[in-house]
């Protein structure tokens, strides 16, 4: 039966089907996309929502759109994509009109249209996913291209518009949009809140949100703070909300000094929101935050504190970059995030001036950086983008992580202060507008006074990383060394970069710093002089790719005593820590033995004090137990691990390393003699000295319970769940139950239940269920919910947020590295029935799958 929503959209297109237009293609093309940036200026919407406080109504909306033209003989293409919503009518210029609904645009005939100022006023229901409504509150998201499905816009970047909202709402909710509230009128037992008109913002960062929360304000001198959220620890609330603000705070004063601009909007809000599928959204006026990285327990670790800091300042950078200035068409989304990145660890580094942030950068970015570039599925820091229907591809950890690194190399190129000098001028040349990369490489070359054409192609438009080389040349003159850069995939590429290279002899040592920016690169040595007898290269981690020489690693003889040493015995963090990354990604690359490498990883842990070392460790360790060993091997080795942890906690003074050490044991615990432990930690009893439980860790005990232990252990998410006050995390635990079962037809009829779109609305729950849906200590157990859960990717693309698809493909293929799991993989790559931007992310998501079933296949032969 088609629904009553559905049938009155047929009706209304047949019934403005006799109108003749110009034919539209689905999304916004490039093309359309120029077309009417140039035609149309002035635009403002003014949108009233009617938002029913039962989520099962559909929203009402009104918009008044009006908006100058320069040419009225050319349709109007407005950009509107409902699901399950109806245009009830629309006027133009006060006369009412056939407007056709085709290919996610709603049209009005140009006879409608004149040149110069025009209105358009459309009536609407609304249902659609992009207003995130949940059983008291909700709140929009538009990134990067749905605002089009709630109502009809120009939704492209670079038409930047003021917006006027009125929202209607019941009486006891708050309401938070871009601009500060003008006015409020109470109806009876609802409300209507009427906002100030906004700056000239893009589309996908317009934003609201309402419902049942607390409020927060702060007056300030230049503008007003507020903050809306849901209170439920009482003891902790006052101690986050100053923090909260703070660090706001600061980083604004910090962004108003690097770019000499002052806080470009009127308001500064934010919304902490319990299920947000991001970390944040920088909506003007508006950020959104996910309450669980905002609003710490008492047992946050420091990198728990470090990500807040960090989060807090990428979203506040924003605001000028992303916001202030926005990026003309969608391939340039990276601009926003790398200056946000960036500008972020250079706030963090003053916030927390005790950390060194050098290792923080390395550990920020290299990891999650080298996660994508060594696929086969990478893709540049630039993409190719022709219809913005595609722009959530355009997201990953080549824009968040692999940019910042490039960013680093470019300031070291420049100079902090031509490059500073240079993002100013940027700023101040394209106020409250849009520009591209090429706009600001014009910029840097004419400030600076150099040729960036090699480094801007390098680094932005070519995918992957080098490899490096070191070889000795022997003549009767001199001793060189040939520092050659490979490009893996054969094309002669070279990355431009600085990096260094450490000699040791039985003097000492010295580091030589290297710019790199041919395939060879010749350090020359005087004939006689003391040999070194070590060598190592990117000791200082500044280098990006893969480092191979100084690991005291030969793969036919790995991993020999001299390999522990070698690393361990620097007293310096930063090159211990480097070192520990270089290895790592070395040995992903050629390939290593999991039981060996496993043993010298518990070398390192037991040996490391570091704090930000000891958590890089541990997440190697966990990678390696998890993804390169099978059953058997993690029986075989789970009582080290965990003896190692307990007395590693027992050893270390800091408080907050004692607690990333807790955490890993319960991950990492398998063994019956481990579940019992959980199970006494659960109840506060036996707990490690100077280790203190909050009520999120012993949501996560539980499940691991639940999960690990026997049928009967499952009754302690029951326990869990009515030891709690918080509705929000008791939702989110209920649903997340059922994945944990020892049940298999219970876990089918889970997994039935999220091919379904309504019921992954809650997209931070669904992965932390299929986390543990195919954890792997169920030995590949879940195998047949691979197949359907890969064949789900394009209907995934386009229901869900910007990051869901490859957030399945993550938590779905983490429990695998068997190869009949593999040859699953392998079949949906070789059907090759997705875009290019899928399988990629596909090849993204299973590169440590093919690898690891390698490793075993090895390791096993052996």
């Amino acid at each position: 039966m088609i629904s009553r929503c559905l049938l009155a959209l047929v009706v209304l297109c047949l019934l403005f089907s006799c109108e003749q237009v110009a034919s539209v293609e689905q999304g916004v093309t490039r093309t359309l996309a120029v077309e009417r940036s140039d035609r149309f200026s002035s635009v403002h919407y003014d949108l009233t929502f009617h938002l029913p406080g039962d989520r099962s109504e559909p929203v009402v909306g009104t918009l008044l759109l009006s908006f100058k033209t320069i040419a009225a003989d050319q349709d109007l293409v407005l950009d509107y994509t409902p699901s399950e919503s109806t245009v009830q009518s629309v006027w133009v210029n006060e006369e009412k009109v056939s407007a056709i609904l085709s290919q996610g645009h709603l049209i009005v005939p140009a006879r409608f249209i004149e040149k110069g100022y025009n209105e358009v006023r459309v009536s609407f229901q609304s249902m659609c996913d992009a207003l995130h409504r949940s059983e008291d509150y909700m709140y929009s998201l538009f990134v990067p291209n749905k605002a089009s499905e709630v109502y009809p816009c120009f939704d492209q970047p670079d038409i930047k518009a003021t917006y006027s909202l009125t929202l209607n709402v019941p009486s006891m909710w708050e309401c938070m949009s871009n601009a500060a509230v003008a006015k409020v009128a109470l109806e009876g037992e609802r409300k209507s809140v009427m906002f100030e008109k906004t700056e000239l913002i893009s589309s996908y960062l317009f934003a609201f949100t309402a419902g049942i929360f607390e409020k927060r304000s702060f007056t300030g001198e230049v503008f007003d703070f507020e903050m809306i959220y849901r209170v439920h620890d009482e003891e902790r609330l006052e101690e986050n909300l100053e923090e909260i603000y703070n660090l706001h705070m600061r980083s604004v004063a910090w962004m108003e000094e690097y770019t000499g601009i002052a806080f470009p909007f009127d308001k500064f809000g934010v919304a902490v929101l319990p299920s947000f599928p991001f970390g944040g959204m920088e909506h003007p006026g508006v950020i959104d935050y996910r309450a669980s990285l905002l609003m710490l327990d008492e047992t946050a670790t420091l990198e728990d504190q470090l990500k807040r800091a960090g989060l807090i300042a990428h979203e506040t950078a924003h605001m000028w970059f992303g916001n202030y200035v926005t990026m003309t068409w969608f391939d340039d989304v990276w601009m926003k995030e790398v200056f946000a990145n960036f500008m972020a660890d250079k706030i963090v580094a003053e916030l927390y001036p005790e950390v060194n942030h050098e290792l923080a950068f390395l550990y920020d970015h290299y990891p999650s950086a080298y996660e994508v570039d060594r696929t086969q599925g990478t893709v540049p820091i630039r993409q190719e983008l022709v219809n913005l229907d595609e722009a959530a591809n355009m997201y990953g950890n080549i824009i968040y992580h692999k940019a910042p690194i490039m960013m680093r190399q470019l300031e070291i190129l420049l100079g902090e202060k031509v490059l500073q000098s240079s993002l100013k001028d940027y700023l101040d040349s394209h106020a409250y507008g849009h520009a591209d990369w090429e706009d600001l490489v014009t910029i840097m070359q004419r400030v600076s006074g150099r040729d960036l054409s090699v480094f801007n192609k390098s680094w932005i438009y070519q995918e992957g990383m080098p490899f490096f080389e070191l070889t000795f040349q022997d003549t009767d003159v001199l001793y060189e060394y040939d520092i050659i850069q490979h490009d893996p995939k054969g094309k002669g590429r070279v990355w431009p970069q600085y990096t260094d290279i450490r000699f040791e002899d039985d003097l000492g040592y010295f580091n030589n710093s290297l710019y790199l920016d041919d395939h060879h690169y010749i350090l020359p040595s005087r004939r006689g002089a003391d040999v070194s007898n070590f060598v190592a290269m990117n000791t200082h981690g500044q280098g990006y790719g893969v480092f191979s020489y100084g690991l005291g690693y030969v793969k036919e003889e790995f991993l020999f005593e001299q390999a522990r040493v070698d690393i361990s015995r620097y007293e310096d963090d930063l090159i211990r820590g480097a070192t520990y990354l270089n290895l790592h990604e070395y040995l992903l690359q050629e390939g290593f033995h999991p039981q060996m490498y496993f043993f010298f990883l518990q070398n390192y842990l037991r040996e490391e004090k570091n704090e930000q070392i000891v958590e890089y460790l541990l997440s190697l360790t966990k990678q390696v137990y998890f993804r390169f060993f099978d059953q058997r091997m993690r029986s075989e080795n789970a009582e080290n691990i965990e003896n190692l942890l307990l007395n590693k906690i027992e050893e270390v003074e800091s408080q907050s390393l004692k607690t990333s050490l807790f955490n890993a044991y319960v991950e990492l615990s398998v063994s019956p003699e481990a579940i019992r432990r959980l199970k006494y930690f659960w109840e506060g009893d036996s707990l490690p000295s100077g280790v203190t439980v909050s009520q999120r860790q012993e949501e996560n005990l539980a499940l691991h319970i639940a999960l690990k232990g026997s049928v009967e252990d499952e009754d302690y998410l029951t326990w869990q769940m009515e030891k709690m006050d918080d509705d929000d995390r008791v939702r989110r635990l209920q649903f997340i139950a059922p994945a944990t079962s020892h049940d298999a037809a219970m876990r089918d009829e889970f997994f039935e239940l999220l091919r379904r779109p309504e019921n992954r609305t809650h997209e931070s729950w669904v992965l932390t269920a299929l986390s543990y849906l195919h954890h792997p200590v169920r030995g590949e157990a879940s195998i047949d919910y691979l197949k359907p859960s890969l064949d789900m990717i394009p209907e995934l693309q386009r229901t869900g947020d910007i990051f869901f698809v490859k957030g399945w493909l993550d938590h779905t293929l983490y429990g695998f590295n068997s190869t009949a799991s593999a040859d699953v993989v392998r079949q949906c790559l070789n059907q090759n029935n997705t875009s290019i931007h899928l399988q990629n992310k596909l090849l993204q998501a299973s590169d440590l799958l093919f690898r690891a079933e390698a490793n075993l296949i090895d390791y096993q032969a052996d």
